[in-house]
């Protein structure tokens, strides 16, 4: 296997993840729901799990508008040293770790954030339906 091989697997993993967790996250706020009151009130043992499932949705989001930001920023500027004459269309261009780094930290932040709501859902639904 190649580098770029092992790359795009990388890419390809993490977009599907993505995926599962927002569907996963989405599903486990409609259980949430699904156990409201008569009174049409969440139960308060639902809060921790329902914060979570939305912080991790909104951990998505910025995932990928920092992605898109910095990727953005980088493109218009090789794009200006490409007109000014400094890099070609076929130039070696680099980002900083730190840019990819901060998006796979909100990755792996964001599937632990859901992993831990469904570990307190399960014990909610375990604990009423038992």
């Amino acid at each position: 296997m190649k580098l770029k091989d092992l790359g795009e697997r990388y890419s390809q993993f993490t977009t599907k993840a993505s995926d599962v967790n927002r569907q996963v996250g989405l599903a486990g706020l409609a259980l949430i729901w699904l156990f409201k009151a008569q009174n049409n009130k969440i139960p308060v043992d639902l809060f921790p799990p329902a914060l979570l499932l939305v912080a991790a949705l909104g951990l998505d989001l910025l995932q990928y508008l920092i992605a898109a930001g910095t990727h953005c920023g980088y493109y218009l500027m090789y794009e200006r040293r490409k007109k000014k004459g400094e890099i070609t269309e076929d130039s070696d261009l680099t980002m900083p770790y730190w840019t990819i780094g901060m998006v796979d930290i909100i990755f792996f932040a964001k599937i632990a954030l859901t992993c831990v709501a469904y570990i307190l859902l399960f014990s909610y639904v375990a604990r009423t339906i038992v």
